[in-house]
């Protein structure tokens, strides 16, 4: 069941597609193992999955990141498909406060964006991202702020549109914001790497980013700021520092109610289960580990809503601990009872 838009207390979220990315568990997670032996080290791995090559997809350690992902029972179908691979959503959340501000958070991958080899699926790709934000009734001039949890090239494609040959923001009259951390560690990469890596940070930088530098909408906020506050409605930032040193989620809180976006602090419903499973592509799977243990027992302790970046429907739920046992931390429960009829969204 569709449970967007979501109503967190006077506030409303709509959640905008545009597409969906299918991967083997094991080419994406790295085993909790293997994040105890880089925290033991003080070693953070090199970003990027192994090369099939390696032979590492034939060892123990990859089989048990599969198996242990695919034998979660109460995994939705939509998590993983037929053939195991996990399922991850790109798509964009607009937060729309009882006082009419309105603010998107993480634009998602773009059209003609030149991704390159490593990403050629979505190398200079077009889609109907727009029309449909444009359908959930979001017109990009709509907009007040956007929010960049943080910089990789899944979360700031959107930022600009290709008009004439010459890259515009899509967002003409926002507030583009982004944590200082996230933007000097983004530069430094960029400095460092150049287009190497999993991602060709140089180009990112100048399609998706330095387009709003240059016309004056860029905004640097610390890591705990304060986006709108209303009386019946907060909307607020999070540190949720180690897949990226200035890593942010978004937290609504409306009367009594409270949600968090959580960006890449958290990619799929099996970190729920194994917090301490990190991904080939964290700055430091150590620090983003702590970060999931600590949130999630936030967001359980306090009843919060759990809205997953990354997470194909359902793409919110309750956190509850998990009594089985068997090195499990927490699962999901549904929360399909907060989503917003049309005419109470209309109403807001």
């Amino acid at each position: 069941m569709e449970q967007f838009p979501l109503r967190i207390g006077a506030a409303v979220v709509h959640k905008i597609e545009e597409t969906t990315i299918s991967i083997p568990p094991a080419k994406f997670f790295k085993s909790e193992a293997k994040v105890e032996e880089e925290r033991a080290t003080g070693r953070p791995g090199a970003s990027g999955a192994p090369e099939e090559s390696s032979g590492y997809y034939e060892t123990a350690a990859a089989e048990e990141v599969c198996s242990k992902v695919r034998a979660l029972e109460w995994m939705p179908p939509t998590g993983i498909d037929g053939d195991g691979n996990l399922q991850l959503a790109v798509q964009m959340f607009v937060i729309e406060t009882p006082g009419g501000t309105r603010i998107a958070v993480d634009t998602c991958i773009g059209d003609d964006k030149s991704l390159g080899p490593n990403h050629e699926k979505f190398h200079m790709k077009q889609g109907p991202f727009l029309q449909n934000l444009h359908a959930a009734g979001c017109d990009p001039e709509s907009i007040h702020f956007v929010l960049c949890t943080h910089l990789h090239f899944d979360h700031v494609g959107f930022n600009t549109v290709l008009r004439d040959g010459v890259w515009v923001p899509t967002f003409p009259n926002a507030k583009y914001l982004v944590a200082e951390k996230e933007w000097m560690s983004c530069l430094e990469e960029v400095k460092a790497k150049g287009d190497d890596g999993f991602a060709p940070f140089a180009t990112i930088l100048r399609e998706s980013l330095q387009p709003i530098v240059d016309a004056g909408l860029q905004h640097l906020v610390s890591s705990d700021h304060v986006i709108v506050d209303e009386d019946s409605c907060k909307v607020r930032l999070v540190p949720t520092e180690g897949h990226t040193p200035g890593h942010v989620g978004v937290v609504i809180e409306s009367n009594g109610t409270s949600a968090v976006i959580t960006g890449d602090c958290i990619h799929h419903m099996a970190q729920l289960a194994y917090p301490q499973m990190g991904t080939w592509y964290d700055a430091n799977s150590a620090d983003a580990a702590d970060t999931r243990e600590a949130l999630f027992d936030r967001v359980a302790s306090e009843g919060a809503i759990l809205i997953g970046t990354h997470f194909p429907v359902p793409s919110a739920c309750f956190v509850e601990r998990d009594a089985k046992g068997s090195g499990r931390r927490y699962r999901p429960r549904p929360c399909s009872c907060c989503a917003a009829s049309s005419a109470a969204v209309a109403g807001a």
